[in-house]
């Protein structure tokens, strides 16, 4: 039995693959640059009976700050890496359509959903000026490569009629 793109079989690997691709692109980020982890432990330790000092709602405030700082810059600095590899993927995927059955359509999904991951991460770092770069460079390089791929390929001889 031959697997087509058209088979159910061929849909549920294209999903499969698509979702593995995206989680592991995710994972990867998360293994070898995490995010930063907030101070463990009471950052202030309250008593019982007494209210907090101003002195220690101030220094919780601050520390408070200070970790969504660090926050916002990795999500600014993995929605540039996610961006990119997103925008891989779905040339990658473009590359490869026409050379391969199924396996292209998983990893330009795959593409598609972790550039959704890599935008969300923009949102969060709250730098609109940066996210609207990274996807404008990600969207100039997918209709570059989607064009050369379906409209107008030099590398490829145009059958005459």
């Amino acid at each position: 039995m031959k697997v087509t793109d058209n088979s159910i079989l061929g849909l549920i690997y294209t999903l499969i693959l698509a979702a593995i691709i995206a989680l592991f692109i995710g994972i990867t980020l998360n293994t070898f640059y995490p995010a930063p982890s907030y101070p463990t432990g009471p950052i202030v330790e309250y008593k019982k009976i007494e209210e907090p000092t101003k002195e220690e709602l101030e220094e919780e405030r601050r520390i408070t700050e200070e970790h969504q700082g660090k926050i916002e810059k990795w999500s600014e600095t993995s929605s540039v890496i996610i961006v990119v590899s997103a925008t891989f993927l779905v040339a990658l995927g473009l590359f490869l359509a026409g050379k391969l059955s199924i396996l292209p359509n998983g990893i330009l999904l795959g593409g598609f959903f972790t550039l959704f991951y890599g935008t969300a991460l923009g949102f969060q770092s709250q730098n609109r000026y940066l996210i609207f770069g990274v996807t404008t460079a990600a969207l100039i390089v997918v209709v570059s490569a989607g064009y050369l791929k379906f409209v107008d390929n030099p590398f490829v001889k145009k059958e005459r009629k």
